[in-house]
C-alpha cells in the first residue's frame, strides 16, 4: 500500500511537472530566435514585422508611457534613433492599445507604434521572457536573434546596442567565452602570459570580430607587459592582415598605439600606425568623417602638420551637422599647431 502511494505520487508530480517543463523549453532568452509579433493596428496604419537584415529594438510599454519623458519615452526613443541613423536602426513599440497617443506631430521612418492583440504579443515576449515590469525593451540583431532583454536604463542595454549595430555581439558566444576570460585576466596578473595567451587564443578562436578587443589585449600584453616589441609588431602585422574588412578593428590598432600613455618613444611606431590607419581609411566610407580623421590624427604625431590639416579639413567637410563642433575643434588646434611651427599661413 505505501508503495502504491508512491508510485500514485510520483505519477502526479509528473503530471504537474509536464506543463511547467513546456513552458521552460519554450522560454526565450538572450540568445533565442525572435518570436513573431500580433498586432492588432498600428499608428497611422504604418506597419513593419521582425525581419533579418535589420537591427531592431521592441520596446513594451505601458500605456500612455510612451507620450512621458521616461527610459524609453517618445524623446528618449528619438535621441537613440538619431544618434544610430547611419545604422538604420528600427524601433517598435508595442503598446496595449493606441488610445490617446500624442507624438507631436513627430513621424521618423523607421519609428513603428502598434497596439498589441489581446496581449498575445506581450505572451509570447514578455511573459515567456520571464519579465514582470515595464517598460521592457528586447535588443534583435540581423538574424533575428535576441541579444538583450531588460530595462533601457540597465547600462548593459547602452553597451550591447552599439555592439550589436556593428556586428560585434552575440550572447550565445559570450556565454560561451566566460570559462575563458576570468582565467585570462587572472594568468595576467600573475605574469603568466603563457596560460593567459592560451585562453585568450580559445576566445579569439570563436570568432575574431566579436572578440576583437582580446586580439588588441593580447597586442598590449606583448607590447607593454612583455616588452617584447618585435614580438608585438609581428603578432600586429598578422591581425592587419586578417583585417582588411574591419575598419574600426583597424582604427582601434591605430588608436592605441598613437595615444596610450604606457607607450615609450622606443616602442611607438608611428611608421606601423599609419600603415594601419592608411588601411582603416582604404575599408572606410567616404561619408564617414573617420577616413580623413584617424589618418590625420597620426600624421599629426608624427609631425606633419600640413597633412594632418588639409585630412582633418576634409573630415569636418564631411562630418554630419550634428557632429561638425567635434571636427572643427580638433582642426583648429591642428591649425595652431601648424602655424606655430610656421607650416601654415596665418590667414588660413
Amino acid at each position: 500500500m505505501h508503495a502504491k502511494r508512491l508510485l500514485m505520487a510520483a505519477l502526479l508530480a509528473l503530471v504537474m511537472a509536464g506543463p511547467a517543463a513546456a513552458q521552460r523549453r519554450t522560454d526565450i532568452q538572450e540568445g533565442s530566435t525572435a518570436p513573431g509579433l500580433d498586432i492588432e493596428n498600428w499608428h497611422e496604419e504604418k506597419s513593419t514585422s521582425v525581419e533579418a537584415g535589420n537591427v531592431y529594438l521592441v520596446v513594451f510599454a505601458r500605456e500612455n508611457e510612451f507620450n512621458t519623458r521616461s527610459a524609453l519615452g517618445l524623446a528618449a526613443i528619438l535621441e537613440i534613433l538619431k544618434l544610430h541613423e547611419s545604422k538604420k536602426l528600427r524601433v517598435i513599440v508595442v503598446m496595449p492599445q493606441l488610445t490617446d497617443l500624442r507624438l507631436g506631430g513627430i513621424n521618423h521612418e523607421n519609428l513603428f507604434i502598434g497596439g498589441d492583440r489581446r496581449n498575445s504579443s506581450e505572451r509570447a515576449w514578455v511573459s515567456a521572457a520571464g519579465q514582470n515590469t515595464k517598460p521592457v525593451v528586447f535588443i534583435v540583431d540581423r538574424k533575428s536573434k535576441i541579444q538583450f532583454i531588460g530595462s533601457p536604463a540597465d547600462d548593459r542595454f547602452r553597451e550591447v546596442l552599439p555592439q550589436v549595430l556593428d556586428d560585434r555581439y552575440d550572447s550565445v558566444m559570450m556565454r560561451q567565452a566566460q570559462p575563458f576570460i576570468g582565467p585570462a585576466e587572472n594568468a595576467r596578473k600573475v605574469r603568466n602570459y603563457r596560460q593567459c595567451f592560451m585562453h585568450l587564443d580559445k576566445i579569439i578562436e570563436m570568432d575574431k570580430r566579436i572578440f576583437a578587443r582580446y586580439r588588441l589585449m593580447k597586442f598590449e600584453i606583448m607590447l607593454i607587459d612583455q616588452a617584447d616589441t618585435d614580438a608585438a609588431y609581428d603578432y600586429a602585422r598578422e591581425q592587419v592582415a586578417q583585417s582588411a574588412d574591419d575598419p574600426a578593428f583597424l582604427r582601434w590598432m591605430a588608436e592605441f598605439i598613437v595615444n596610450d600613455p604606457r607607450l615609450s618613444k622606443e616602442n611607438r611606431d608611428l611608421d606601423f600606425a599609419l600603415e594601419v590607419a592608411d588601411s582603416s581609411a582604404g575599408a572606410t566610407a567616404a561619408d564617414d568623417p573617420q577616413k580623413f580623421a584617424l589618418p590625420a590624427m597620426v600624421h599629426f604625431h608624427r609631425g606633419e602638420l600640413a597633412e594632418a590639416v588639409e585630412l582633418q579639413e576634409q573630415a569636418w567637410l564631411v562630418a554630419k551637422p550634428e557632429r561638425k563642433d567635434t571636427f572643427w575643434r580638433t582642426l583648429i588646434a591642428y591649425k595652431d599647431a601648424a602655424r606655430r611651427q610656421g607650416v601654415l599661413s596665418s590667414r588660413r
